[in-house]
């Protein structure tokens, strides 16, 4: 069977795909402001977690409850500002993306928090890009969980062999496979040009 016909969705991931970030270099965080190594990427990742799937989350309520003894909400929050300042958009996929609106639906499907719309409509400009968006903060479910997943093709009227879903994250990609998504886990521009062939996307 003819690949390319049988693919009518494309799915992407956002961080890490569609927008790239820098790592945060936490052990130095940690020396600068002499906590316990570990302890900011701790921080972060409890507040991400929460973020990501409450789009009502209080981030400054939720920090200033747990962690005000480790670090100030005022030096949380600038490390915060000082790491998505290096947010970049993937202009060659959007381009790849845009040729692709033609034949297929373009679809986003992230754990994102609910700062998602600004940055696709404000920061970036580039929402028009796709036909719809499923971020977990507004949906309550996290990829890998199989719930996302479902939820994604009961709202697009659409069966997992007919999507291919790209991120950069192998555990999400182990998801939508064994749910039946075709699949290409993201390193880099060249390697999704070479593997969208296979699927005969060029």
């Amino acid at each position: 069977m003819n690949k390319r016909k049988t693919i009518k969705n494309l799915i992407f991931d956002v961080g890490g795909v569609v927008i790239f970030i820098k790592k945060i270099n936490f052990a130095l965080l940690d020396r600068k402001f002499k906590l316990p190594a570990g302890t900011i990427e701790r921080i972060i990742r409890a507040c991400s977690r929460q973020a990501v799937i409450n789009k009502n989350f209080n981030e400054r309520i939720f920090f200033e409850k747990r962690f005000p003894r480790l670090l100030s909400w005022k030096n949380y929050y600038r490390i915060l500002l000082e790491w998505f300042a290096t947010e970049r958009l993937n202009r060659w996929l959007i381009r790849w993306v845009e040729r692709k609106r033609k034949t297929h639906r373009i679809i986003l499907l992230t754990n994102y928090t609910a700062k998602l719309k600004w940055r696709l409509e404000k920061k970036f400009r580039i929402a028009h890009h796709f036909d719809s968006i499923f971020n977990s903060a507004d949906i309550g479910i996290i990829k890998p969980n199989r719930g996302i997943f479902r939820y994604l093709l009961k709202n697009i009227k659409a069966k997992a062999g007919e999507c291919l879903f790209v991120d950069d994250k192998e555990i999400n990609i182990k998801t939508a496979k064994k749910l039946g998504f075709k699949t290409i886990l993201f390193k880099n521009n060249q390697q999704f040009k070479k593997q969208a062939r296979k699927f005969r996307l060029t």
